[in-house]
C-alpha cells in the first residue's frame, strides 16, 4: 500500500472514530433527564444559580452528565441518567434523615415529619428554639423535599411543599404555609 493511500486510510479511520465518539456523546445527553431548578426553588434554598450549580457539582460525586446555569440566568439544569438519578434520590433522602436526627437532638418533642411523596412537612418545636435555627431547618427540609420531588419526576414548575409548624409542648398548630406563600408568625 502506498504511503498516500495509508495516510488517507488512517485519516479516514480518525474521522470515523471522531464521528462515532460525537454520536455517542449526543446519545448520552439525549437519554439524560433534565432536572430544572427554578428561580422559586433557588429562592427557597437562598442560593444564586451559580452557587447552586457549584453545590450540585461539589455534592455529586460525579453523578451527572452536565450541569449549567440556563440562558435566563435565573435557573439551573442538571442532566442525569437513570442510574445517576438513583444516586440523587438516595443522597437527598440521607440528607433529610440527617436533618431530622439533628433537629430531634435540639429539644424534647422536636421532630420533622414529611409525606412519602415529599409534598408535605410537619415540624414540631417550641419557643426555646432560636428563630434563625427554626428558619434553617424549615428552609433545608423544604429544599430537600422539593429536590426529591424533582428527582422523582415532578416538573420544575409543578412541585409544591406545604408545611405546618406545631408547638411541641402543646401539639397545637402555630402556622401553615407552602412554597408559594412562605410562613408568617403572629
Amino acid at each position: 500500500m502506498s504511503r498516500v493511500k495509508k495516510s488517507a486510510y488512517v485519516l479516514l479511520l480518525i474521522i470515523i472514530c471522531v464521528q462515532l465518539s460525537a454520536c455517542k456523546q449526543g446519545e448520552t445527553k439525549e437519554n439524560a433527564t433534565k432536572i430544572v431548578f427554578s428561580e422559586k426553588f433557588l429562592g427557597i434554598a437562598q442560593m444564586s444559580p451559580e452557587d447552586w450549580m457549584t453545590d450540585l457539582i461539589d455534592t455529586s460525586e460525579g453523578n451527572y452528565e452536565n450541569v449549567y446555569v440556563n440562558d435566563d440566568g435565573t435557573t439551573v439544569t442538571l442532566e442525569i441518567t437513570d442510574e445517576q438519578k438513583e444516586y440523587w434520590l438516595r443522597s437527598r433522602a440521607e440528607l433529610l434523615d440527617d436533618l431530622k436526627s439533628q433537629f430531634a437532638q435540639l429539644g424534647d418533642g422536636y421532630k420533622i415529619e414529611y409525606s412519602d411523596d415529599y409534598s408535605h412537612i410537619d415540624l414540631y418545636y417550641n419557643l426555646e428554639l432560636d428563630a434563625y435555627d427554626a428558619i434553617y431547618y424549615v428552609m433545608y427540609t423544604e429544599t430537600f423535599c422539593a429536590s426529591q420531588q424533582l428527582f422523582s419526576g415532578t416538573g420544575h414548575d409543578e412541585w409544591m411543599v406545604s408545611f405546618n409548624i406545631y408547638n411541641s409542648d402543646t401539639g397545637k398548630l402555630v402556622t401553615s404555609g407552602n412554597s408559594d406563600t412562605g410562613l408568617s408568625y403572629n
